[in-house]
């Protein structure tokens, strides 16, 4: 995993704040939390394969962002592939046709660990 958060002044957080949402997302399983100097001791948090599963809505919600927000200056922000280069882009495929699916023909049939009370233990 190369994707490392290091914590910064900068971000405009109140250390509390930003200690309490690190904690949080370290018990989602989303980060894991890495000393790296043990006096004083200092920590990085790295993301996890739950994290690094979040990138395709994250790159997808940036994209949406550049679509409908972005200034006259262009894009705030790219996303490539470091292999190649190439410009990435998030998209819906059907995973037994392959097609490229428009929002307007999703649909969200109840699923199987769908619960009709929402009283019911599960």
């Amino acid at each position: 995993m190369r994707i490392i958060f290091g914590v910064s002044d900068s971000l405009g957080v109140a250390r509390n704040v930003l200690t309490d949402r690190l904690e949080r997302l370290v018990e989602a399983g989303v980060l894991e939390r890495v000393e790296y100097q043990q006096r004083p001791p200092r920590f990085k948090y790295r993301l996890t394969a739950v994290g690094l599963e979040l990138c395709t809505p994250v790159v997808g919600l940036t994209h949406w962002g550049d679509r409908h927000r972005s200034g006259p200056d262009g894009l705030p922000r790219l996303t490539r592939h470091r292999e190649c280069g190439g410009q990435l882009h998030a998209e819906l495929v059907c995973e037994q046709c392959g097609e490229t699916v428009a929002g307007t023909e999703l649909e969200l049939p109840p699923g199987p660990g769908l619960r009709t009370d929402p009283l019911a233990a599960g």
